[in-house]
């Protein structure tokens, strides 16, 4: 009797070793990914421990981070796993199914929740606790009086300012006033405008990212970009502020470079508008300058980039009519980060934290995302966002709490994100997720 068993075919046994040798591959990836990941923020954690441990005033006592170690209750957190569950096991699929426009404005929504929740973890009042200190932004409110007198003597008066009023342009104080002036002043309202414009900052990157290289891929980066590590520092921080307004001029100008007629110049215009309202915010919008221009070279399309800078110039025109001269401004600031605690901050440590700093920010993900791109569209905004943060770096300008100055930078490397296999993606996603509730539970910031 004859065994009718057949021995598998030799193509068989080169396709299941093919298979396994790409998942082998994958594993080993993802594992030296992770490793340099932790091999960095360890590094500078010790590194910062030593230099506390001999007196140097580093200002960061949960080094690599701004802050300090302090556990809060895991029960505080409940509303953000929740949230963060329901994204990775039910909502993945659903984002997926929504339409195009119903995904954005999910995205956004549950951006803000999630950002709103990790920060609420010990009560409802760290939401905008971060805007009643010393250092804050609504301390200058009170100072401003006349708007034009105002801008008029900012840069003389910038020693007598809060530390944050210090080092940016005087753009947040007047939005802040103006919400007074229209019974919106205090810190709640503050904070609901910081927290909904930062986390709109994901809709506008998948919308550039849509228009750089596709709805399929843009579509993946949809649930990594609700939960980014980042959220804590969207809520709330004035940076996630600066983040939404320049990610929506990046957004629209990218938009334009893809249309024709008075759409484009439409969009290019609101694009510029914004990108020249988001540098009377922060000196540090400029580096996303870098997208526009690599958008524009792309696509060869020179028109939207003279379109935008028609509103840029008449906004920093109607700045300096007010009496505040940017690169003025730009000179003081430097001076008084100079004369700060920069001085007695470490350069060549801080090279290195920062990138740990801002590592822990993005995630992992991002940095294995980046290590998959290859020959993706998504490379033009994602190498214009790493030769920014690079640039920024090196000038030393940033010289630690970069997880928060950063910020702007966050929804366009996230985009990164999109290359990751589909076999990976959910169990990177959970990574993602429990960092920023991990960071939330062991690490008090002052954001």
């Amino acid at each position: 009797m004859t065994s009718t068993v057949q021995a598998p075919r030799p193509s068989s046994f080169v396709s299941l070793w093919a298979r396994l040798t790409s998942l082998t591959a994958r594993l080993n990836r993802e594992v030296l990914v992770t490793a340099a990941w932790l091999a960095l923020v360890v590094l500078c954690h010790l590194w910062g421990e030593e230099l506390l441990e001999a007196k140097r005033r580093i200002a960061l006592h949960a080094p690599p981070l701004f802050g300090r170690f302090a556990w809060r209750p895991v029960w505080g957190l409940t509303g953000a796993a929740a949230i963060a569950l329901v994204v990775i096991f039910a909502g993945s699929g659903h984002l997926h199914r929504l339409s195009w426009k119903r995904l954005i404005i999910v995205s956004i929504s549950v951006a803000a929740l999630f950002a709103a929740a990790l920060a609420a973890s010990g009560g409802v009042g760290e939401l905008t606790s971060p805007l009643l200190g010393p250092h804050a932004y609504l301390r200058a409110v009170r100072q401003v009086g006349s708007p034009l007198d105002f801008l008029n003597r900012f840069t003389e008066r910038i020693g007598g300012y809060p530390t944050h009023i210090r080092g940016h342009p005087p753009g947040t104080v007047l939005v802040l006033w103006g919400l007074d002036r229209i019974g919106l002043g205090g810190a709640g309202w503050a904070a609901a405008l910081m927290i909904a414009v930062g986390a709109s900052a994901a809709g506008a990157a998948l919308l550039a990212a849509k228009e750089i290289a596709g709805e399929q891929l843009a579509r993946k980066c949809a649930p990594f970009l609700i939960l980014t590590p980042a959220a804590i520092w969207i809520a709330t921080s004035a940076d996630a502020l600066f983040a939404g307004v320049g990610a929506w001029g990046v957004a629209l100008f990218v938009l334009a470079t893809g249309k024709e007629g008075r759409a484009a110049d439409s969009m290019a215009f609101s694009g510029g508008a914004l990108l020249g309202a988001a540098l009377f915010l922060s000196y540090g919008i400029v580096p996303l300058g870098g997208i526009v221009l690599a958008s524009a070279v792309y696509r060869r399309r020179l028109r939207p980039l003279v379109i935008a800078a028609v509103p840029l110039l008449l906004i920093t025109a109607g700045f300096a009519a007010g009496g505040f001269w940017w690169l003025d401004g730009l000179r003081a600031t430097l001076s008084e980060y100079h004369l700060g605690v920069s001085r007695s901050r470490p350069t060549a440590f801080f090279a290195v934290n920062n990138l740990a700093a801002f590592s822990i920010a993005i995630g992992p993900a991002v940095w294995l995302g980046i290590s998959y791109l290859r020959r993706s569209p998504m490379w033009l905004i994602v190498g214009s966002v790493l030769v920014a943060i690079v640039a920024a770096d090196i000038t030393g300008l940033s010289k630690g709490e970069v997880e928060r100055i950063w910020l702007p930078f966050i929804p366009w490397l996230t985009v990164a994100v999109a290359a990751i296999p589909d076999t990976a993606r959910k169990r990177w996603l959970v990574a993602q997720a429990l960092l920023a509730i991990g960071i939330q539970t062991g690490v008090a910031t002052p954001w």
